[in-house]
Protein backbone atom coordinates (compact mmCIF):
# COMPACT_ATOMS: atom_id res chain seq x y z
CA UNK A 1 0.00 0.00 0.00
CA UNK A 2 1.76 3.07 -0.85
CA UNK A 3 2.06 5.39 2.24
CA UNK A 4 0.35 8.64 2.63
CA UNK A 5 2.06 11.96 4.33
CA UNK A 6 -0.51 14.50 5.27
CA UNK A 7 -0.29 17.87 6.96
CA UNK A 8 -3.27 17.91 9.91
CA UNK A 9 -6.44 18.10 7.57
CA UNK A 10 -5.05 18.37 4.26
CA UNK A 11 -3.89 14.64 3.48
CA UNK A 12 -1.24 14.01 0.72
CA UNK A 13 0.06 10.93 -1.47
CA UNK A 14 4.08 10.33 -1.06
CA UNK A 15 4.68 6.93 -2.57
CA UNK A 16 7.59 5.72 -0.08
CA UNK A 17 7.88 2.45 1.54
CA UNK A 18 9.67 3.53 5.01
CA UNK A 19 9.42 1.43 8.03
CA UNK A 20 5.46 1.99 9.83
CA UNK A 21 4.99 4.81 12.20
CA UNK A 22 5.50 4.64 15.49
CA UNK A 23 3.42 6.56 18.39
CA UNK A 24 6.04 9.77 18.21
CA UNK A 25 5.44 9.88 14.84
CA UNK A 26 1.43 10.67 15.26
CA UNK A 27 2.18 12.97 18.21
CA UNK A 28 -0.02 15.97 18.44
CA UNK A 29 0.66 19.03 20.46
CA UNK A 30 -2.49 20.63 22.50
CA UNK A 31 -2.79 22.66 25.12
CA UNK A 32 -2.51 20.96 28.84
CA UNK A 33 -4.19 21.85 32.14
CA UNK A 34 -2.39 22.60 34.80
CA UNK A 35 -4.24 21.39 37.98
CA UNK A 36 -4.79 25.24 39.16
CA UNK A 37 -6.58 26.23 36.22
CA UNK A 38 -10.51 27.20 36.52
CA UNK A 39 -13.02 25.01 34.69
CA UNK A 40 -13.76 27.63 32.77
CA UNK A 41 -10.47 27.32 31.18
CA UNK A 42 -10.58 23.55 30.73
CA UNK A 43 -14.26 24.14 28.68
CA UNK A 44 -12.67 26.76 26.57
CA UNK A 45 -9.48 24.31 25.68
CA UNK A 46 -11.56 20.99 25.31
CA UNK A 47 -13.73 23.36 22.91
CA UNK A 48 -11.33 25.17 21.28
CA UNK A 49 -9.08 22.05 20.55
CA UNK A 50 -11.50 19.45 19.82
CA UNK A 51 -10.64 17.02 22.26
CA UNK A 52 -12.70 14.76 24.44
CA UNK A 53 -10.09 15.07 27.06
CA UNK A 54 -7.00 16.98 28.47
CA UNK A 55 -3.78 15.94 30.07
CA UNK A 56 -3.54 18.21 33.44
CA UNK A 57 0.30 18.69 34.10
CA UNK A 58 2.44 20.06 36.46
CA UNK A 59 6.55 20.72 36.40
CA UNK A 60 6.54 18.46 33.00
CA UNK A 61 4.72 15.50 34.45
CA UNK A 62 1.55 14.19 33.69
CA UNK A 63 -0.63 14.12 36.86
CA UNK A 64 -3.60 13.74 35.64
CA UNK A 65 -6.30 13.48 33.08
CA UNK A 66 -10.08 15.54 32.78
CA UNK A 67 -12.37 14.47 30.41
CA UNK A 68 -15.53 16.35 28.87
CA UNK A 69 -17.48 13.70 31.27
CA UNK A 70 -15.91 15.05 34.25
CA UNK A 71 -16.72 18.69 32.82
CA UNK A 72 -20.18 17.79 32.30
CA UNK A 73 -20.67 16.94 35.98
CA UNK A 74 -19.83 19.72 37.56
CA UNK A 75 -21.53 22.96 38.22
CA UNK A 76 -19.13 25.58 36.80
CA UNK A 77 -20.39 28.94 38.38
CA UNK A 78 -19.27 26.50 41.75
CA UNK A 79 -16.64 24.39 40.45
CA UNK A 80 -13.58 23.79 42.17
CA UNK A 81 -9.94 24.00 40.19
CA UNK A 82 -8.82 21.42 37.75
CA UNK A 83 -6.83 19.24 40.11
CA UNK A 84 -10.39 18.30 42.36
CA UNK A 85 -11.51 16.95 39.90
CA UNK A 86 -9.18 15.52 37.55
CA UNK A 87 -9.45 11.65 37.10
CA UNK A 88 -6.54 9.22 36.75
CA UNK A 89 -4.73 9.03 33.36
CA UNK A 90 -5.88 5.92 31.70
CA UNK A 91 -3.30 4.28 29.70
CA UNK A 92 -0.09 6.13 28.47
CA UNK A 93 1.73 5.15 25.64
CA UNK A 94 5.46 5.38 24.77
CA UNK A 95 6.85 7.06 21.69
CA UNK A 96 8.10 3.84 20.39
CA UNK A 97 4.63 1.74 20.81
CA UNK A 98 3.29 0.29 17.55
CA UNK A 99 0.22 0.96 15.71
CA UNK A 100 -1.05 -2.70 16.96
CA UNK A 101 0.08 -1.70 20.69
CA UNK A 102 -1.65 1.66 20.38
CA UNK A 103 -4.71 0.24 19.43
CA UNK A 104 -5.04 -2.31 21.75
CA UNK A 105 -3.97 0.52 24.47
CA UNK A 106 -6.83 2.53 23.40
CA UNK A 107 -9.21 -0.50 23.48
CA UNK A 108 -8.33 -1.56 26.96
CA UNK A 109 -8.96 1.57 28.35
CA UNK A 110 -11.97 2.42 26.80
CA UNK A 111 -10.42 6.27 25.47
CA UNK A 112 -10.11 7.51 22.00
CA UNK A 113 -7.04 9.62 22.41
CA UNK A 114 -4.26 8.59 25.04
CA UNK A 115 -0.73 11.02 26.14
CA UNK A 116 2.69 9.65 25.16
CA UNK A 117 4.70 9.78 27.99
CA UNK A 118 8.60 9.42 27.92
CA UNK A 119 10.99 6.70 29.96
CA UNK A 120 11.11 9.73 32.40
CA UNK A 121 7.42 10.20 33.19
CA UNK A 122 7.42 13.75 30.93
CA UNK A 123 4.40 14.32 29.24
CA UNK A 124 5.15 14.37 25.09
CA UNK A 125 1.86 14.98 23.68
CA UNK A 126 -1.25 12.55 22.58
CA UNK A 127 -2.41 10.12 19.77
CA UNK A 128 -6.30 10.02 18.62
CA UNK A 129 -7.85 6.59 17.83
CA UNK A 130 -8.28 9.05 14.38
CA UNK A 131 -4.55 9.31 13.48
CA UNK A 132 -3.96 5.45 14.88
CA UNK A 133 -6.98 4.22 12.47
CA UNK A 134 -5.57 6.58 9.66
CA UNK A 135 -2.04 5.16 10.03
CA UNK A 136 -3.06 1.99 9.46
CA UNK A 137 -4.13 2.89 5.94
CA UNK A 138 -1.10 4.21 5.07
CA UNK A 139 -1.47 8.03 6.38
CA UNK A 140 0.92 9.72 8.67
CA UNK A 141 1.36 13.23 9.72
CA UNK A 142 3.97 15.42 8.10
CA UNK A 143 6.33 17.47 9.76
CA UNK A 144 6.98 20.67 9.81
CA UNK A 145 9.84 21.71 7.31
CA UNK A 146 12.41 24.05 6.96
CA UNK A 147 14.76 24.76 3.80
CA UNK A 148 17.45 26.71 2.68
CA UNK A 149 18.33 27.35 -1.72
CA UNK A 150 22.17 26.21 -2.22
CA UNK A 151 24.25 26.74 -5.18
CA UNK A 152 24.55 22.84 -5.53
CA UNK A 153 20.82 22.05 -4.90
CA UNK A 154 17.93 22.05 -2.28
CA UNK A 155 17.79 21.53 1.68
CA UNK A 156 15.12 20.60 3.74
CA UNK A 157 15.19 19.79 7.34
CA UNK A 158 12.95 19.08 10.21
CA UNK A 159 15.14 20.27 12.55
CA UNK A 160 16.06 16.28 13.72
CA UNK A 161 16.06 15.07 9.93
CA UNK A 162 17.71 16.65 6.79
CA UNK A 163 17.71 15.76 2.98
CA UNK A 164 18.99 17.37 -0.14
CA UNK A 165 22.24 18.62 0.30
CA UNK A 166 25.04 18.42 2.88
CA UNK A 167 27.07 20.95 4.69
CA UNK A 168 29.83 21.92 2.10
CA UNK A 169 26.29 23.54 -0.07
CA UNK A 170 25.16 25.01 3.10
CA UNK A 171 28.98 26.61 3.46
CA UNK A 172 28.83 27.51 -0.22
CA UNK A 173 25.51 29.38 0.56
CA UNK A 174 27.23 31.61 3.00
CA UNK A 175 30.37 31.76 1.04
CA UNK A 176 28.72 33.11 -2.10
CA UNK A 177 26.22 35.79 -0.84
CA UNK A 178 28.88 37.13 1.02
CA UNK A 179 31.43 37.34 -1.93
CA UNK A 180 27.96 38.68 -3.65
CA UNK A 181 27.51 41.74 -0.94
CA UNK A 182 31.27 42.54 -1.13
CA UNK A 183 31.17 42.65 -5.10
CA UNK A 184 27.83 44.74 -5.20
CA UNK A 185 30.10 47.16 -2.65
CA UNK A 186 33.24 47.33 -4.95
CA UNK A 187 31.12 48.30 -7.71
CA UNK A 188 29.21 50.82 -6.05
CA UNK A 189 32.01 52.25 -5.01
CA UNK A 190 33.32 51.98 -8.61
CA UNK A 191 30.90 53.44 -10.34
CA UNK A 192 29.92 56.76 -7.49
CA UNK A 193 33.90 57.28 -7.96
CA UNK A 194 33.44 57.05 -11.67
CA UNK A 195 30.67 59.22 -11.56
CA UNK A 196 32.34 61.76 -8.75
CA UNK A 197 35.48 62.14 -11.20
CA UNK A 198 33.02 63.29 -13.91
CA UNK A 199 30.88 65.21 -12.05
CA UNK A 200 32.95 66.42 -8.99
CA UNK A 201 30.10 66.01 -7.16
CA UNK A 202 31.37 65.34 -3.52
CA UNK A 203 28.26 63.32 -2.52
CA UNK A 204 29.42 60.47 -5.05
CA UNK A 205 32.84 60.80 -3.39
CA UNK A 206 31.47 60.44 0.24
CA UNK A 207 28.96 57.50 -0.86
CA UNK A 208 31.86 55.66 -2.05
CA UNK A 209 33.65 56.30 1.45
CA UNK A 210 30.86 55.50 3.61
CA UNK A 211 30.54 51.68 1.90
CA UNK A 212 34.71 51.83 2.34
CA UNK A 213 34.20 52.94 5.91
CA UNK A 214 36.19 56.23 5.57
CA UNK A 215 35.79 59.12 8.23
CA UNK A 216 33.82 61.61 6.67
CA UNK A 217 33.17 65.50 7.49
CA UNK A 218 29.91 67.21 7.84
CA UNK A 219 26.76 67.35 9.57
CA UNK A 220 24.68 64.83 11.09
CA UNK A 221 22.38 64.86 8.75
CA UNK A 222 24.53 64.74 5.84
CA UNK A 223 25.73 61.68 7.18
CA UNK A 224 22.63 59.84 8.08
CA UNK A 225 21.60 60.90 4.26
CA UNK A 226 24.51 59.10 3.04
CA UNK A 227 24.25 55.64 5.28
CA UNK A 228 20.00 55.63 4.28
CA UNK A 229 21.34 56.13 0.02
CA UNK A 230 24.76 53.62 0.81
CA UNK A 231 22.23 51.45 2.82
CA UNK A 232 19.85 51.44 -0.01
CA UNK A 233 22.23 51.02 -3.12
CA UNK A 234 23.62 47.89 -1.34
CA UNK A 235 20.09 46.66 -0.77
CA UNK A 236 18.80 47.22 -4.46
CA UNK A 237 22.63 46.09 -6.20
CA UNK A 238 22.10 42.66 -3.71
CA UNK A 239 18.56 42.06 -4.49
CA UNK A 240 19.30 42.28 -8.02
CA UNK A 241 22.50 39.58 -8.08
CA UNK A 242 20.08 37.01 -5.93
CA UNK A 243 17.39 37.61 -8.61
CA UNK A 244 19.79 36.71 -12.14
CA UNK A 245 22.19 34.46 -9.98
CA UNK A 246 22.47 31.07 -12.53
CA UNK A 247 21.06 28.74 -9.95
CA UNK A 248 19.55 30.08 -6.28
CA UNK A 249 16.42 32.15 -7.31
CA UNK A 250 15.28 28.67 -8.80
CA UNK A 251 16.68 26.41 -6.44
CA UNK A 252 14.53 29.13 -3.80
CA UNK A 253 11.69 28.50 -5.84
CA UNK A 254 12.12 24.67 -5.57
CA UNK A 255 12.43 24.77 -2.47
CA UNK A 256 9.09 26.70 -1.36
CA UNK A 257 7.06 24.31 -3.91
CA UNK A 258 8.32 21.40 -2.52
CA UNK A 259 7.26 22.70 0.68
CA UNK A 260 4.23 23.60 -0.38
CA UNK A 261 3.15 20.40 -1.95
CA UNK A 262 3.99 18.64 1.40
CA UNK A 263 2.20 20.86 3.19
CA UNK A 264 -1.20 21.18 1.18
CA UNK A 265 -1.72 18.03 -0.27
CA UNK A 266 -0.61 16.80 -3.53
CA UNK A 267 1.76 14.28 -4.60
CA UNK A 268 5.60 14.62 -4.78
CA UNK A 269 5.84 14.55 -8.87
CA UNK A 270 7.06 17.28 -10.96
CA UNK A 271 4.03 18.12 -12.50
CA UNK A 272 2.01 18.74 -9.19
CA UNK A 273 5.08 20.40 -7.32
CA UNK A 274 5.01 22.49 -10.08
CA UNK A 275 1.76 23.98 -9.95
CA UNK A 276 2.36 24.60 -6.24
CA UNK A 277 3.65 28.79 -5.30
CA UNK A 278 6.98 30.11 -5.04
CA UNK A 279 6.21 32.48 -2.26
CA UNK A 280 5.59 30.71 1.70
CA UNK A 281 5.17 32.07 4.27
CA UNK A 282 7.74 30.74 6.75
CA UNK A 283 10.46 32.22 4.67
CA UNK A 284 13.29 34.59 5.93
CA UNK A 285 12.19 37.15 3.00
CA UNK A 286 9.54 38.23 5.01
CA UNK A 287 11.83 38.42 7.85
CA UNK A 288 14.38 40.12 6.05
CA UNK A 289 11.69 42.42 4.62
CA UNK A 290 10.42 43.57 8.15
CA UNK A 291 14.20 44.56 9.37
CA UNK A 292 14.65 46.03 6.12
CA UNK A 293 11.76 48.35 6.33
CA UNK A 294 12.46 48.75 10.48
CA UNK A 295 16.27 49.97 9.35
CA UNK A 296 14.76 52.47 6.72
CA UNK A 297 12.19 54.00 8.67
CA UNK A 298 14.61 54.38 12.06
CA UNK A 299 16.79 55.89 9.61
CA UNK A 300 14.40 58.32 8.01
CA UNK A 301 12.99 59.45 11.56
CA UNK A 302 16.74 59.93 12.78
CA UNK A 303 17.87 62.00 10.05
CA UNK A 304 14.72 64.19 10.11
CA UNK A 305 14.85 64.80 13.84
CA UNK A 306 18.83 65.70 12.93
CA UNK A 307 17.21 68.80 11.61
CA UNK A 308 15.74 71.59 12.58
CA UNK A 309 12.28 71.51 10.79
CA UNK A 310 12.23 67.77 12.80
CA UNK A 311 12.68 69.48 16.01
CA UNK A 312 10.20 72.31 15.83
CA UNK A 313 7.22 69.66 14.53
CA UNK A 314 7.37 67.08 16.66
CA UNK A 315 3.59 66.08 16.64
CA UNK A 316 4.33 66.01 12.58
CA UNK A 317 7.09 63.85 13.06
CA UNK A 318 5.36 61.34 15.58
CA UNK A 319 2.23 61.30 13.13
CA UNK A 320 4.50 60.14 10.74
CA UNK A 321 6.03 57.45 13.08
CA UNK A 322 2.63 55.82 13.94
CA UNK A 323 1.13 55.70 10.41
CA UNK A 324 4.81 53.85 9.47
CA UNK A 325 4.64 51.76 12.23
CA UNK A 326 0.88 50.55 10.85
CA UNK A 327 2.08 50.56 7.59
CA UNK A 328 5.20 47.94 8.66
CA UNK A 329 2.80 46.25 10.63
CA UNK A 330 0.34 45.21 8.05
CA UNK A 331 2.14 45.33 5.23
CA UNK A 332 5.62 43.60 5.75
CA UNK A 333 4.19 40.30 4.80
CA UNK A 334 2.86 41.37 1.52
CA UNK A 335 6.37 43.15 1.23
CA UNK A 336 8.18 39.52 1.62
CA UNK A 337 5.61 38.04 -0.73
CA UNK A 338 6.06 40.50 -3.33
CA UNK A 339 10.09 39.82 -2.69
CA UNK A 340 9.65 36.06 -3.24
CA UNK A 341 7.98 36.21 -6.13
CA UNK A 342 9.78 39.23 -8.01
CA UNK A 343 13.26 38.99 -6.41
CA UNK A 344 14.39 36.19 -4.52
CA UNK A 345 12.88 33.31 -6.42
CA UNK A 346 12.50 32.53 -10.33
CA UNK A 347 10.38 29.87 -12.02
CA UNK A 348 12.33 26.56 -11.46
CA UNK A 349 13.70 24.54 -14.15
CA UNK A 350 13.41 20.60 -14.35
CA UNK A 351 16.40 20.05 -12.78
CA UNK A 352 16.11 22.53 -10.31
CA UNK A 353 12.62 21.01 -8.95
CA UNK A 354 13.93 17.25 -9.46
CA UNK A 355 16.29 18.79 -6.80
CA UNK A 356 13.82 20.23 -4.23
CA UNK A 357 11.73 16.42 -4.54
CA UNK A 358 14.58 14.23 -4.80
CA UNK A 359 15.16 16.57 -1.01
CA UNK A 360 11.38 16.03 0.50
CA UNK A 361 11.70 12.54 -0.57
CA UNK A 362 14.52 11.88 1.62
CA UNK A 363 13.57 13.74 4.39
CA UNK A 364 10.50 11.85 5.07
CA UNK A 365 12.15 8.63 4.13
CA UNK A 366 14.31 9.86 7.13
CA UNK A 367 11.67 11.08 8.97
CA UNK A 368 9.71 8.09 8.96
CA UNK A 369 12.53 5.51 9.90
CA UNK A 370 13.71 7.38 12.70
CA UNK A 371 12.25 6.94 16.05
CA UNK A 372 10.07 10.58 15.82
CA UNK A 373 11.59 11.89 19.00
CA UNK A 374 12.15 15.99 19.06
CA UNK A 375 15.58 16.99 18.32
CA UNK A 376 17.85 18.77 21.22
CA UNK A 377 18.75 22.24 21.09
CA UNK A 378 21.87 22.15 20.00
CA UNK A 379 20.93 19.40 17.17
CA UNK A 380 17.43 21.61 15.69
CA UNK A 381 20.03 24.86 15.48
CA UNK A 382 22.47 22.69 13.25
CA UNK A 383 20.05 20.98 11.04
CA UNK A 384 18.41 24.43 10.44
CA UNK A 385 21.69 25.21 8.52
CA UNK A 386 22.63 28.96 9.73
CA UNK A 387 25.34 27.53 11.58
CA UNK A 388 26.96 26.06 8.59
CA UNK A 389 25.84 29.04 6.74
CA UNK A 390 27.90 31.57 8.92
CA UNK A 391 30.92 29.34 8.23
CA UNK A 392 30.79 30.10 4.95
CA UNK A 393 30.38 34.02 5.90
CA UNK A 394 33.54 33.32 8.16
CA UNK A 395 35.62 32.10 5.29
CA UNK A 396 34.62 34.52 3.13
CA UNK A 397 35.61 37.29 5.62
CA UNK A 398 38.84 35.70 5.60
CA UNK A 399 40.07 35.69 1.97
CA UNK A 400 38.79 39.29 2.03
CA UNK A 401 41.11 40.33 4.97
CA UNK A 402 43.75 39.16 3.30
CA UNK A 403 42.93 41.53 0.22
CA UNK A 404 41.45 44.13 1.81
CA UNK A 405 45.18 46.20 1.76
CA UNK A 406 45.95 46.38 -1.54
CA UNK A 407 42.01 46.79 -2.24
CA UNK A 408 42.27 50.02 -0.07
CA UNK A 409 45.45 51.25 -1.80
CA UNK A 410 43.24 51.04 -4.88
CA UNK A 411 40.10 53.10 -3.44
CA UNK A 412 42.37 55.62 -2.00
CA UNK A 413 43.97 56.11 -5.30
CA UNK A 414 40.65 56.14 -6.89
CA UNK A 415 39.25 59.15 -4.54
CA UNK A 416 41.79 60.99 -4.70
Amino acid sequence: MPLRVFQRRRPEIFPVSPPPPCAAHLRRTVTTLSPQDELRTAVYQVHAQSVTALPVVSDGQLVGWLTDRDLAAQRIPDAPLVGDIAGPVPAVLAPSNTLSEMLAAMHTAHASLLPIVSAEGYYLGIVTLADVLTAAQGVVPAPRIGGMATPLGVYLTTGKETGGVGTLGLMLTGAVMSAMLVFVQILIVVLALSAFHLTHWEFLANVARVITEQPLQGSTTETAALLVVASALTMVGFMAMLRFMPRMAGYHAAEHQTVNAIEAGAPLTPQAVSRHPRVHPRCGTNLWAFMTLTYLGVSLVSMLLATEFGRAHLSLVMSLVVGYVLFVALFWRRVGAWLQTHITTRRATPKELASGIRAGEELLRRHLAGTGEAPRPFERVWRMGLAQVMIGVMITGFIMQLLQSPLDKLLDYLVR
